[in-house]
């Protein structure tokens, strides 16, 4: 009795590995992803490697989450463990990103060089999304003749799959791996001569879950998006009108309080005085710094000249902002002589 159920056994597990085989013989990957081009949203979590051989042989890793709609909005949350969480989000139009630890803000066109070309074609935001980590080569995604002829260039490996999983490869450049009982895609494998140089694991996916605000994009705290890293131009902005406001506010106070109205305007003859005085000794040490900077050796990147560049911005700006205190002077004188 026990040889016979050790047989049957056995039996089972052959006719396992043979069903096995033969549904990955059977099974089309293009039909596989024919179920997640039709739907309405995508949404996945798990973890990317991707291992650098010779000269440096290092190995990078990521968690990560994401989700998709097909009117072309998206959100993808990354840690990659050392640099803190990184949000990354569209509305098909923009694309955003927020770094949660140094609270910087970023936000692009979808043609910004930094996509390489992946969502210029507006109508395919959907599926470069979804597959992008889950291809070799993402640049085949953007056009639905290109996709098409790399969904059908993956062929199943019988050697490599067993009951539960169907190995799909194309070429020596790439493996997918799909679930047989749901159909589902779990792990995507990059080839270098035969060798698995990353992968990206799906610890969970789902399709046609209905998403909402919170799913597809991200709230940046004000202070974070007009910050001096995060909008330069809109920081500088809304510092001329604070202090043009408090400005308003400092003069009238001052003419309102004053015992005698010329002692005032007095005091702002030599603030205007201090600033012409200010403005030329700065602006000839700044002169003779770029003549420094440009007749001596070049060295560094970037150059020294840069560095003067940046000082006189900010030298600028500085002397605009204690002119815009002292304009503010005369609507207040203004007002209160009405």
């Amino acid at each position: 009795m026990a040889i016979h159920a050790q047989g049957r056994h056995a039996l089972l597990i052959a006719l396992a590995l043979c069903a096995g085989a033969a549904s990955a013989q059977d099974l089309s990957f293009e039909a596989i992803a024919a179920r997640y081009l039709v739907a309405q949203s995508y949404c996945d979590a798990g973890k990317r490697v991707i291992r650098h051989g010779p000269p440096i042989n290092s190995t990078h890793s990521e968690t990560f989450s994401r989700c998709a709609h097909r009117d072309g909005r998206f959100k993808h949350v990354e840690n990659p463990g050392d640099r803190g969480e990184l949000v990354s989000w569209s509305d098909g139009k923009k694309h955003r990103r927020f770094f949660l630890y140094n609270r910087f803000y970023q936000e692009h066109s979808l043609d910004d060089a930094m996509h390489y070309d992946l969502y210029r074609n507006r109508s395919e935001i959907y599926p470069v999304f979804v597959f992008r980590f889950l291809s070799s080569e993402p640049r085949e995604l953007t056009e639905r003749e290109r996709r098409t002829k790399w969904l059908q260039s993956f062929k199943p490996v019988a050697s490599l799959s067993t009951p539960q999983v169907t190995v799909f490869q194309r070429a020596e450049v790439e493996r997918m791996h799909v679930r047989n009982a749901d159909r589902m895609i779990v792990k995507h494998e990059r080839l270098v001569n035969g060798e698995v140089s990353g992968e990206t694991v799906l610890t969970a996916a789902e399709l046609d879950r209905p998403l909402g605000a919170a799913d597809l994009s991200h709230d940046v705290p004000l202070h974070s998006r007009f910050s001096p890293q995060s909008n330069f131009p809109a920081f500088v902005a809304i510092l001329f009108v604070a202090v043009l406001l408090a400005g308003g506010a400092a003069w009238g106070i001052g003419f309102a309080r004053a015992s005698d109205p010329e002692l005032v305007l007095e005091n702002r003859a030599r603030l205007w005085r201090f600033q012409m005085w200010a403005a030329i000794v700065v602006t000839a040490l700044l002169v003779v710094l770029a003549i420094v900077t440009s007749i001596g050796p070049q060295s560094g990147h970037p150059p020294a000249i840069v560095y003067v560049m940046v000082l006189a911005v900010f030298a600028a700006i500085g002397f605009g902002l204690l002119a815009c205190f002292t304009l503010a002077s005369y609507p207040a004188q203004w007002l209160l002589r009405r």
